[in-house]
This record gives C-alpha cells, structure tokens and sequence, in this order.
C-alpha cells in the first residue's frame, strides 16, 4: 500500500494531465479505462521522445497478446531515458499510474492499471463519460496548482496537451 501523501501527489498529477487534456475541465471523454490509460502512456512517451509504436489502440486491446508488458516496458524505458528531465517524485508518480498488472480473482481475470482506482471516483454524464464537475475544476485551479512545483506543472501540462490530441473528446454539455 503506498502512502497517503504518495496517493495524493499521484491524484493530483493524473488530475492535471487530465485537466488539461479536457482543455481546463470544458471537454470530456470516455471513461473505460483503457480510452484514458494508453492516450495518456502514448502522450508521456512521445513527451519523453520514446516509441509509441508498440502502444495498442484502445479498440484492439482484446487482439493483441502481451499488451501490458509491452505497454510497460515502452513507459519504463521512456522514463529511464529521461529520469534526469523530471524530478525523481514526478517519474514514480508516471510510474505508478501508468502500471498496468493482471489481476485473478475467484476466476475472473482482468487487467488494473495506476489509473483504476481515481476512475471510479469520477463523475460521469449520462452517456458514461467523464468530466470534471465544476468544483473540481476549481479545486485543481485553486489547490493543485498551488502544491505542484513549477517544473511538474509544466511536464503534466504538457503530457495533458499530447494526450488531448489522441483523445476521442466531446464538448461537455452546454459547451459550443
């Protein structure tokens, strides 16, 4: 189990690569998990100048066998590669997040990834999209922002804007 203010930075640099991907909370996306965790891997990857090459496409994920190692032994190499761009908090949070493991259970099998947990904790439309309520975009604006150093703004802010272009994004309701 790892610890409670480990937890909480990791929620809150997936909170903000997220938030910019949705364009500052006005955009929203599918919540399944992979639809959220490959455009993400493939956004820190290309971010850190790695191959996105072996990163399946969401749709394909039942096809393609060993997916998950392949996933994360792309992330890992792309963030040893550049362990000296970030700092050693911001790499183990990516690390963490983008960790994908196959779980057995009473015979159900079924792969989780670092993501898993914050996503079933976010609110949904009725069509099972997320998106970010009005008050959480407040709180990243008013609170993230401000316990996040300047330097791991900007690596999540930026992995956000890659990870927005491979996203299949909707505006939210209201929004023209």
């Amino acid at each position: 189990m790892l610890p409670r203010d480990k937890v909480n930075f990791n929620s809150d640099v997936l909170d903000l690569i997220m938030y910019f991907a949705s364009e500052e909370g006005i955009n929203y996306f599918s919540r399944q998990e992979e639809r959220i965790l490959l455009p993400m891997a493939s956004a820190t990857i290309l971010y850190l100048g790695g191959d996105v090459g072996k990163i399946p496409s969401p749709n394909l994920l039942s096809m393609v066998r060993g997916w998950t190692e392949r996933l994360n032994e792309s992330v890992e190499r792309s963030l040893e590669l550049n362990v000296k761009l970030m700092k050693p908090a911001l790499v183990e949070a990516l690390r963490d997040l983008l960790h994908v493991e196959w779980k057995n259970e009473r015979r159900d099998i079924w792969w989780e990834s670092g993501i898993h947990f914050r996503l079933m904790f976010v609110p949904t439309n009725l069509s099972g999209n997320f998106y970010f309520s009005h008050a959480e975009v407040v709180n990243i604006q008013n609170k993230i922002v401000g316990r996040l150093d300047a330097d791991t703004l900007e690596h999540c802010k930026n992995i956000g804007l890659l990870m927005k272009d491979q996203l299949r994004i909707m505006p939210a309701p209201g929004v023209i």
